[in-house]
C-alpha cells in the first residue's frame, strides 16, 4: 500500500509506536493554502475529523495504516456544499463536491511528541498519483487530557 520507500532509524523511534486512540493536529500545506485540523486516529484504523480552520467540510472520513518500520499512510475525504439557489437559467445552484487526498510519511519525535511529516498525493483516473502538498501531524493527545481534566 506504500507508495514510497522510507526509512526511520530505530535510535529515533520504537519500532511500533501505537498511534490508535491518539488526538493530532493536522497541518496540510498545498499551493500557497495552509490549514490545520483535528484528528483522532481511532483503533479501527477509521479518522474522526474534528474542527478546521480550513475549509468547512459537510461530511468528512478517511482511514490510516501504520506498518512496523515508522511508514504512515492516511487517506481522508471531504464533502463539501457550494454554489447558491438557483435564480437565473445561468446560475448552477447548489451542488456538492468530494476531494480526497492521501497522505504519505514516516514517524518520528518532536521533542516528546510523536510526528508523522510527508506528502500529500490526489488519486486521479486522469491524473494518477500526484504529489500536491505536504502535512505534519503532531500528537496532541496530552494536552487535549490536560485541557479536560
Amino acid at each position: 500500500m506504500f507508495r514510497k520507500r522510507m526509512s526511520t532509524s530505530e535510535k529515533e523511534l520504537p519500532q511500533m509506536v501505537n498511534l490508535a486512540e491518539k488526538y493530532f493536529q493536522l497541518a496540510e500545506l498545498e499551493d500557497s493554502e495552509s490549514w490545520e485540523t483535528e484528528v483522532l486516529l481511532k483503533a479501527d484504523q477509521t479518522i474522526h475529523v474534528g474542527e478546521t480552520d480550513g475549509p468547512l467540510f459537510k461530511t468528512a472520513s478517511g482511514t490510516w495504516l501504520q506498518d512496523e518500520h515508522g511508514r504512515f499512510e492516511m487517506s481522508l475525504s471531504r464533502r463539501y456544499d457550494a454554489g447558491h439557489e438557483k435564480r437565473k437559467t445561468t446560475d448552477v445552484g447548489e451542488f456538492d463536491f468530494e476531494v480526497g487526498r492521501v497522505y504519505s510519511g514516516e514517524l518520528s519525535y518532536v521533542g516528546a511528541s510523536i510526528a508523522v511529516s510527508g506528502s500529500i498525493h490526489i488519486i486521479d483516473e486522469k491524473l494518477g498519483n500526484e504529489e500536491v502538498g505536504f502535512f505534519n501531524l503532531i500528537d496532541t493527545t496530552s494536552s487535549r487530557r490536560n485541557m479536560d481534566s
